[in-house]
C-alpha cells in the first residue's frame, strides 16, 4: 500500500509541472501580443506626430505669404520625449525616439526655428520636445518660421 501514495504523489508532481509549463507558455504568448500592440500603438503616434507637424508646415507653405497657425504637438510619444529635425536643403521632416525614427515629407526646406527648444549645426536644425508647447507656424517671405507660439 505505501507504493501506492508515492505512485500517486509522483502522477501529481508531473500533472502540476504541466499545468505550470502550460501556464507559463501562455503567459509568454500573451506577453509577446502585449508588447507587440504596444509597438504598434508607438508607431502609430510616432507616425501621427510627424504627419501632424508636417502637414502644419505644409500648409502655410501652400498658403502663402504672410499666414500663419498654431500646432500643439504633443510633449512626449508614450510617455518619451522626442526630437524632430529638418535637415539643410532637404524637404524631409525626421522625428526621432530612442531609436526610432519616422519620417514626413515638406513642400520647403525653407524652414527657419526661432524656438528656445530648438538648435542648429549648420547641416540641420533640431527641436528637442519634453513637454507640450505651442508652435506658431508663420510663412514669411516664403520662409516658414517655426515661433514661440503662446497668446
Amino acid at each position: 500500500m505505501e507504493t501506492g501514495k508515492a505512485q500517486a504523489s509522483a502522477e501529481f508532481l508531473v500533472t502540476l509541472s504541466l499545468v505550470l509549463i502550460l501556464f507559463i507558455i501562455i503567459g509568454f504568448i500573451l506577453l509577446q501580443r502585449f508588447n507587440a500592440t504596444t509597438y504598434m500603438k508607438f508607431d502609430i503616434e510616432g507616425q501621427d506626430v510627424a504627419n501632424s507637424i508636417a502637414g502644419g508646415i505644409n500648409e502655410m507653405a501652400i498658403t502663402g505669404d504672410g499666414y500663419y497657425l498654431y500646432l500643439d504637438p504633443p510633449g512626449d510619444i508614450q510617455g518619451m520625449p522626442y526630437t524632430v529635425s529638418f535637415y539643410v536643403n532637404e524637404s524631409i521632416l525626421e522625428l526621432r525616439v530612442l531609436d526610432m525614427t519616422w519620417a514626413s515629407s515638406l513642400s520647403t526646406p525653407r524652414i527657419n526655428c526661432t524656438l528656445s527648444i530648438c538648435s542648429f549645426n549648420g547641416r540641420k536644425t533640431t527641436m528637442q520636445i519634453n513637454e507640450s508647447i505651442r508652435i506658431k507656424i508663420e510663412n514669411r517671405d516664403e520662409v516658414i518660421y517655426l515661433k514661440n507660439g503662446t497668446l
